[in-house]
């Protein structure tokens, strides 16, 4: 293991972890869908906290060997993961070149996140990703990494940052669930299944790759809790307002956030007249389509 100097963390090392069997030479090239040749290279990170078990020092050992052994056989099912992006971002090199896993120790006790979960200096002196790496754009490294994490107070930490090329949000959340029925079972064997392409196929066209900047220094996180009883009457507003009979609650949520959210870029611009402004909002079209499983 190979030692990475860093300021925000102490005793960091990195392993290269492999899939546990090599992909089959018909699976060697992963041709990206259109929609996912279009997105950026952005990662899309989580990370979970598990507080202090009655556990001794020497098990850490034992946390960082069983996470890798599980990664390495959960990538052997999601081998697009362990791959090398070719092609100007439209496929998918499965060579087995492996992930990087970090194993660090955050000399900080794990409730200085976890209590201040919007205070970013603290954050970012306790960091449970790789400095930048989860508002990099690149693809130069791998597609998929993982760090464990392990505070003073005993508590640890397990994250991963997985390139948004290869997958969504939906597909994070199923490597995740995957990785972690392994780590509980080496037995079970995830089945992905890997079609994007033959729903939304590639283009043989010069694709312009966007490039989100991660200027956050001006940026605000806040987390809005809206129960479906406090929602009835703005819905029936929105209803009248918009002509719209039975709007969903989504569609009222994103309309007083909206509202709003207009009215106070005004106020800050000192502005009479509202400009034109445009909110995005990611949707999951999954149900809309149905797979198309290739023999």
């Amino acid at each position: 293991m190979a030692a990475i100097p860093s300021q925000l963390v102490s005793i960091p090392e990195k392993t290269i972890v492999k899939p546990s069997s090599p992909s089959p030479n018909s699976l060697k090239y992963h041709k990206l869908s259109f929609i996912d040749q279009s997105l950026s290279h952005l990662y899309i990170p989580l990370v979970f906290f598990y507080n202090k078990h009655e556990q001794h020092v020497h098990e850490l050992d034992q946390i960082t060997n069983t996470l890798q052994t599980s990664l390495a056989t959960t990538l052997a099912s999601y081998y697009p993961y362990a791959g090398t992006m070719k092609d100007s971002s439209a496929t998918v090199e499965c060579n087995y070149k492996g992930v990087d896993f970090y194993n660090v120790h955050i000399p900080r006790p794990m409730s200085e996140i976890l209590n201040h979960p919007y205070d970013h200096h603290n954050t970012e002196s306790c960091n449970v990703f790789p400095k930048g790496l989860p508002w990099k754009n690149s693809f130069d490294g791998s597609l998929l990494v993982a760090q464990l994490s392990h505070f003073d107070c005993g508590g640890i930490a397990v994250s991963a940052c997985l390139s948004h090329k290869i997958g969504d949000g939906s597909s994070v959340a199923s490597f995740l669930h995957d990785w972690a029925r392994v780590t509980r079972d080496p037995n079970i064997i995830p089945r992905p299944k890997f079609i994007g392409d033959s729903i939304f196929p590639s283009r043989n066209i010069p694709m312009f790759d966007p490039v989100f900047q991660s200027n956050t220094e001006k940026c605000a996180h806040r987390k809005f809790l809206f129960s479906g009883s406090k929602l009835r009457a703005p819905r029936a507003i929105v209803a009248v307002e918009s002509g719209i009979k039975n709007p969903t609650r989504s569609e009222v949520v994103i309309a007083i956030m909206f509202k709003f959210a207009t009215k106070a870029a005004s106020r800050i611009n000192n502005s009479v007249s509202l400009r034109p402004s445009m909110m995005l909002n990611d949707v999951d079209i999954r149900p809309l389509v149905v797979p198309v499983v290739i023999s």
